[in-house]
């Protein structure tokens, strides 16, 4: 009779309603990674992407689940951001909230994640690609910095040693390693200088301590900037003077932030590659 639904036709309204509410919410997602996020900086200078790993459902590395890598890393990005402006560069972040650049969790979703990221890179024409991590290995006892680039790529392993030299400025000399060759998906199909910065163990308790202090993400991120800001002039990129700077890093960024003096990487054996839970699902070859 009109005017009277039958159960079967409420449950499939409400399915049908369901199904709908998905959709969009997928396709909010997918508009939201291919939307990149604005730049920021002096008008024409040179833009660095940062790239904040994981988000979304790929929480990257943790700690008991307390603590996970997709929030560190964000929050090293917003730590660098103000930095490189003061330092003449623009910046555009891959992702500025808790989300994956691609919908799904299979093998395909996670190469869609990859692409997306470049493709911002890409869309931006930026100078240089910087992907943040924070490392894990099941030895507690490594811990410090390592910052990889692609076999072969001379410009970037350039970079990735300048931002090295920097890191272990901010870590005792027993914390300090060397820059890395890696093959890394992102890395190898950037058509850029592209270096994937590990900025510290969070297994490691001390690392932990740096990592999960505000404090200590902005010594970080300080000499992280600095060594960006060096590696790329010796590149030719060199950031815009803005009125009444000078196109230089900030001076909090040009000092060892809390660390010892500057010095040489130990000549000790490189660490061992980490293991999955180092990079997460979206760092594999």
């Amino acid at each position: 009779m009109p005017g009277n639904a039958s159960p079967g036709s409420a449950a499939g309204g409400r399915l049908a309603l369901l199904v709908a509410a998905v959709a969009l919410v997928l396709i909010a997602s997918s508009q939201r990674a291919q939307t990149p996020p604005p730049s920021q900086g002096p008008r024409g200078a040179p833009v660095i992407v940062l790239d904040p790993g994981h988000g979304g459902i790929d929480g990257g590395t943790h700690l008991d689940g307390r603590i996970l890598e997709k929030h560190l890393t964000l929050e090293l990005a917003r730590a660098m951001t103000p930095l490189l402006e003061a330092s003449g560069f623009r910046t555009v972040l891959t992702r500025t909230g808790d989300y994956a650049l691609a919908p799904g969790d299979d093998d395909a979703s996670v190469r869609r994640d990859l692409q997306e990221r470049l493709r911002i890179a890409r869309d931006a024409q930026a100078a240089a690609l910087v992907s943040l991590h924070v490392n894990a290995a099941r030895d507690p006892r490594l811990r410090g910095p390592i910052v990889f680039y692609q076999v072969g790529d001379e410009p970037s392993r350039r970079l990735a040693r300048a931002v090295q030299a920097r890191l272990n400025a901010a870590f005792p000399p027993a914390a300090r390693n060397e820059a890395l060759p890696a093959d890394f998906f992102l890395l190898a199909r950037a058509g850029r200088p592209a270096i994937l910065v590990e900025f510290g163990f969070l297994t490691n308790p001390a690392d932990r301590a740096v990592l999960t202090s505000p404090e200590g993400r902005r010594a970080l991120a300080a000499a992280a900037v600095d060594g960006l800001v060096r590696g790329l002039a010796e590149l030719g990129i060199r950031g815009r003077s803005t009125p009444g700077g000078t196109g230089l890093p900030p001076a909090r960024a040009r000092t060892a932030p809390g660390g010892p003096a500057p010095g040489p990487a130990p000549r000790r054996p490189p660490p061992a590659p980490p293991d999955g839970r180092a990079h997460g699902r979206r760092c594999r070859r």
